[in-house]
């Protein structure tokens, strides 16, 4: 364990300083936004359209010139390289399967990259380790190299507390890494890394607090969960206090442009009237690009008389880029507003027009509601095919036939609704929009709503290649808060009741296994498992998966190539999660691998615990036990927010960044 010393921001008359300047005007502009505002920035991204358009045709043109130039010049040569180029991008020898789909600029949608949640769009969370091999953490020279101060993000006050939920994003530009942090309080920053400051810092409007949301409030009476006039640590705490900007923001390295959205209010007495807004900004300055932040409130494409409710809806999930559409997923708070639902919004990141809103409840009936897509914070994950994949979570009317009857369908007859389900999305070329195209729903998504036992609880996670199912297809993993793991079949994921009278209880999956003996079960619906599991192989013939079990251990586990599934534990740590019974916040963070490719040996277990700060443990198992190489609960104050993951470079600097809920960073690495 290493001293620390509080980094304080940058001086007066920084960027920082600059950017907050900046925030100013911004505001007054939010503030006053009205339909005037809202046509110039539609007119501003019209007008881009056509210089865009104008410029491309230009660009056509040159290209087609160059191209000739280049035949004439090479002869054969250039059909030499075309050649190669195609061998390079073809998915196999004989295969008619087609190539990994890209986006306009050329770059593969499936690419690992830092830029997003969880490191790639696998969402399996496994990092290249930059240095952090097993011996170096566990020796004196890992530790924490730096406490950064927030200069924006006050620590817990009578105002509230300004958390981070999101994952930070760490990425580098003309040789400096740089960690884009987001809080719940709508504050932004860009940190540098290696030299510990905040490089840019800015406010995005003044956040929506919970505890004066009345309809939060009368919710919370109606259940008689209001104690001495205070709301008591029993009640509902996924998000504490303020929830301005929750999701992980995606940048897009091809034009160093970050992504996100934030909830905004007007100014008293009119606070608890909110909007959704999704910006576009330089990825270090923060500036808004031109024409943004853009308004969310469409209709949904499968159900015209459902409207996007910015008062009963928050955005929980990271985001997903694909093919320059930025995708947002959205659901209530706790359960308790009464018509929320899930959604899918996909936005054009260059023009900022609305392609895809799809929402969970597609009949015309929308009082129920219900149906949230939270997914534990995890980004929607996306496959090799630009498939976009997603889990939803509890309706609120389970007994109601005009969600789910008794008899069974399958793809070629989806339901309209689809809460506590598995759903997978194609998107129109031409369009440009998102359709669901398969699914799965427990057989018993009754008993699931009833019990609160959301299988949108943890988000489908792409397995690795090496890991086929019976017939060769690419597999898939969800998991669901009781704690059950599941297998799906990539292109077939089952249906509902199993697609078939003949088992019309049964769940049509590949495999699954149980984390129940590992789960503490006296805390009712708050028991069980929170998130995804991270997938790592490093041995020959030897997959792990790694869960983080509330108020138990991580847990490792192995793959059965031979059954399709899982095979048996083979390790798990020493230590268990911190329960507190009087806290419903005390859920760890998700499981995340650090490792040089698939070297045995190499991998470390990243955790962090919402009160007993950060874990690095050895991803091999010695006897049966996960060791523990580093721990760290000496931070100042406050917690780390539940369903946490640290950020990691793809850069080799081998930092770790931590965010916690009282406007502090904190970032690990070498200190000699």
């Amino acid at each position: 364990m290493t001293s620390t010393a509080e980094v304080a921001p940058s001086a007066p008359g920084s960027s920082v300083a600059t950017a907050v300047s900046t925030s100013k005007t911004f505001l007054a502009v939010e503030d006053g936004a009205s339909d005037t505002h809202a046509q110039q920035a539609a007119a501003a991204r019209r007008k881009r359209l056509v210089i865009i358009g104008s410029a491309a045709a230009v660009l056509v043109i040159v290209a087609i010139i160059v191209a000739v130039v280049v035949v004439k010049k090479n002869g054969s040569a250039s059909s030499d390289s075309s050649s190669s180029a195609a061998a390079h991008t073809a998915t196999g020898a004989g295969s008619s399967s087609p190539a990994a789909p890209t986006s306009a600029n050329g770059t593969s949608l499936f690419a690992a990259n830092a830029l997003t949640w969880g490191g790639n769009n696998e969402r399996n969370k496994v990092y290249p380790n930059s240095g952090l091999d097993p011996a170096t953490v566990a020796s004196s020279a890992f530790g924490r190299r730096a406490t950064i101060r927030l200069p924006l993000s006050d620590p817990v006050t009578a105002n509230g507390t300004d958390s981070v939920y999101a994952q930070p994003i760490v990425f580098s530009k003309d040789g400096t890494e740089y960690a884009l942090i987001v809080t719940t309080g709508n504050n932004i920053y860009v940190v540098d890394g290696m030299k510990g400051t905040v490089v840019t810092a800015k406010n995005f409007g003044a956040p929506h607090r919970i505890l004066e949301d009345p309809v939060f409030i009368k919710a919370q009476l109606d259940k008689d969960q209001q104690s001495a006039g205070t709301m008591n640590e029993g009640v509902c705490r996924d998000i504490v206090d303020f929830v301005g900007t929750v999701g992980t923001p995606v940048i897009d390295p091809t034009t160093n442009t970050a992504y996100f959205f934030s909830i905004n209010v007007k100014p008293f007495p009119d606070q608890n009237t909110r909007s959704m807004l999704f910006h576009a900004v330089d990825s270090i300055t923060l500036a808004e690009r031109d024409g943004f932040p853009v308004t969310i409130a469409p209709a949904a494409n499968n159900n015209p008389a459902m409207k996007f409710d910015p008062n009963l809806t928050y955005q929980r999930p990271g985001l997903l880029l694909s093919d320059g559409i930025v995708y947002g997923t959205f659901g209530g708070h706790c359960d308790l507003n009464q018509g929320f639902a899930g959604w899918l919004i996909g936005v054009d990141g260059k023009t900022g027009e609305i392609l895809t809103a799809w929402s969970t409840v597609g009949i015309s009936d929308i009082a129920n509601g219900g149906g949230a897509i939270w997914q534990s914070g995890a980004a929607p994950a996306l496959d090799e095919d630009g498939y976009i994949h997603l889990v939803t979570g509890t309706g609120l009317n389970p007994g109601s036939t005009s969600f789910y009857n008794d008899a069974p369908a399958t793809k070629s007859n989806i339901p309209v609704n689809l809460h506590e389900s598995y759903v997978k999305f194609a998107v129109d070329p031409v369009k440009r929009q998102a359709k669901v195209v398969d699914f799965m729903t427990p057989a018993k998504v009754q008993y699931y709503d009833f019990q609160d036992f959301d299988y949108g609880a943890g988000a489908p996670v792409i397995l690795p290649a090496s890991l086929r199912g019976p017939n060769g297809e690419r597999l898939t993993c969800t998991m669901d808060k009781p704690g059950r793991s599941l297998i799906h079949k990539i292109n077939d994921l089952g249906g509902y009741a199993g697609g078939t009278t003949t088992s019309p209880n049964t769940d049509q999956v590949l495999g699954l296994f149980d984390l129940g003996e590992y789960i503490n079960s006296t805390m009712g619906v708050y028991q069980g498992y929170f998130g995804t599991p991270t997938v790592w192989t490093g041995e020959p013939d030897t997959t792990y998966f790694y869960y983080a079990v509330k108020y138990g251990p991580v847990v490792a586990m192995t793959w059965n190539p031979t059954t399709y599934s899982f095979d048996k534990v083979v390790g798990q740590s020493s230590f268990t999660f911190s329960k507190r019974t009087d806290n419903m916040n005390s859920i760890p963070g998700l499981t995340v691998v650090t490792s040089d490719g698939n070297k045995s040996g190499s991998a470390v277990v990243w955790v962090t615990d919402v009160f007993n700060g950060l874990y690095a443990l050895n991803g091999v198992p010695e006897n049966g036990n996960l060791k523990t190489l580093y721990h760290d609960d000496s931070f100042v104050g406050g917690q780390i927010s539940r369903f946490n993951i640290p950020g990691f470079s793809q850069a080799g600097s081998g930092l770790v960044y931590v965010p916690t809920n009282n406007g502090t960073l904190l970032i690990y690495g070498k200190t000699n």
